[in-house]
């Protein structure tokens, strides 16, 4: 804002753009309401006043022009929080099934959520799919990022639990003995990711 005395008793105030203003003196209280000052703003965004004085305008402006400030720096700084706050887009994570006897392989999607995921429900209907028990020998993550921690666990055996990750480990034998291919049925089995 700025105020420059034009003559004796007037004061012109440039860029007056605020909602509500009131001016006092020892004897003469001025209130300009919104409309008023948006019709003034119509018209110029110079305003002209006599026998007021400019102290009075000058405190009041300044301190709703602070409060307009506030109230655009907040927005802004709630507008800005609000688009790093997004979520981001959750990783989809393959596995692949092997089994080795019969040369057959099938693979499922699911996303990094923490969710267990049946195995049964995930390779029903596929090569791996005998009669609806799922075997396989090996399985493989193809489809990760660095990140990635997943794990197989058997919910009829106590403590049976298979870990594969993104980095050292996302291939794993079943069986746990890497010379020889048997089977492994995995219709007690979840599978589950996570982001690190």
């Amino acid at each position: 804002m700025i105020l420059s005395k034009v003559s004796q008793g007037k004061y012109k105030y440039d860029h007056f753009f605020l909602q509500s203003v009131a001016v006092t003196d020892s004897s003469n209280i001025l209130t300009l309401r919104a409309n008023t000052i948006r019709s003034i703003l119509l018209a110029s965004p110079t305003i002209y006043t006599e026998h007021y004085p400019p102290v009075a305008f000058l405190i009041c402006f300044q301190a709703i022009n602070m409060k307009f400030t506030f109230a655009i720096a907040s927005t802004i700084l709630a507008l800005a929080t609000g688009i790093n706050a997004a979520p981001a887009s959750i990783p989809q994570i393959t596995l692949k099934i092997f089994n080795d006897q019969t040369g057959s392989n099938a693979a499922a999607t699911v996303p990094a959520d923490n969710v267990p995921r049946n195995i049964n429900d995930l390779f029903r209907g596929t090569a791996i799919d005998s009669a609806g028990n799922i075997f396989g020998t090996s399985a493989q993550l193809t489809a990760f990022t660095d990140g990635t921690k997943c794990s197989l666990v058997n919910v009829n055996i106590h403590d049976w639990v298979i870990e594969l990750d993104g980095r050292a480990k996302n291939f794993v034998d079943l069986d746990g003995d890497n010379t020889k291919a048997v089977p492994v049925w995995l219709g007690g089995f979840t599978f589950q990711c996570s982001q690190a």
